[in-house]
């Protein structure tokens, strides 16, 4: 598992966690807020394999609970919701995550 905190000064912050098996993506979430910070933010990227997700029609948030300012800290939170993938299926998911930070 991955994860990926990129500033963007005029746009706050955007947040990208990826788990990966082998050369293939397993499940990759994302998600942007005014600073690094602890709450409630909704999921703006999406995918878990083989699936596509279409956005527009999908409820996902990410609750992080934990935020990782310094190596060795961890990013800790939750993740659910309802997504529609491109196909029209209609799924519900919910998960967590703990990544530490190594860079």
């Amino acid at each position: 598992m991955s994860v990926l905190q990129d500033s963007f000064p005029s746009n706050g912050y955007s947040t990208n966690i990826w788990a990966q098996s082998g050369n293939q993506f397993g499940i990759n979430l994302g998600w942007s807020s005014p600073d690094i910070q602890t709450g409630v933010f909704p999921l703006d990227r999406f995918f878990v394999d083989p699936l596509e997700v279409n956005m527009a029609q999908s409820n996902l948030n990410t609750t992080v609970t934990s935020v990782a300012l310094s190596v060795g800290d961890l990013l800790i939170g939750t993740f659910s919701g309802t997504f529609v993938d491109l196909n029209g299926g209609n799924h519900t998911i919910t998960g967590n995550y703990r990544v530490k930070r190594d860079w």
